[in-house]
């Protein structure tokens, strides 16, 4: 059986619950690149044979440019979330908007379920009703 294609809403609620396994990843980058400042005792100036020759310089570089590039991947996911956050504050009521809320917080829907402390049933109704409702907003006007 093959799998329903997502909706627009479905869309943005995907996207909601990637941000922050993103922006967790990102920072993990940002400290492992970090971490290569750390002084090896086996780093030299000068390669012993073949090869580009890499300065200490060359290297420092590379880590802040990875690490400028990442922190400033974060503040653009950090604000696409808000924008579509804000976007489904103001078009949905408040149960509805804690639902998406609670989605985008947890990481699984039980994770959600238990958060709301709604029932299974509750849970996939409203679910199913939020997106039903961005659904028909979206198909109105985009994003």
């Amino acid at each position: 059986m093959a799998r329903k294609s997502l909706t627009k809403s479905g869309k943005l609620i995907n996207e909601l619950q990637h941000i922050p396994k993103i922006i967790a990843e990102l920072k993990n980058d940002i400290e492992r690149t970090r971490s290569q400042l750390l002084p090896s005792q086996t780093w030299s100036n000068i390669r012993v044979s073949g090869g580009i020759r890499k300065t200490q310089d060359d290297r420092l570089t590379t880590i802040i440019d990875v690490s400028d590039y990442n922190k400033a991947e974060i503040e653009r996911l950090l604000e696409r979330k808000k924008a579509i956050l804000d976007y489904m504050a103001s078009v949905l009521d408040s149960e509805e908007y804690l639902v998406v809320l609670a989605l985008s917080l947890c990481e699984t829907n039980d994770e959600a379920m238990d958060q709301l402390q709604y029932c299974r049933r509750k849970f996939y109704i409203m679910k199913k009703k939020v997106i039903q409702k961005l659904d028909t907003i979206l198909e109105s006007k985009a994003i």
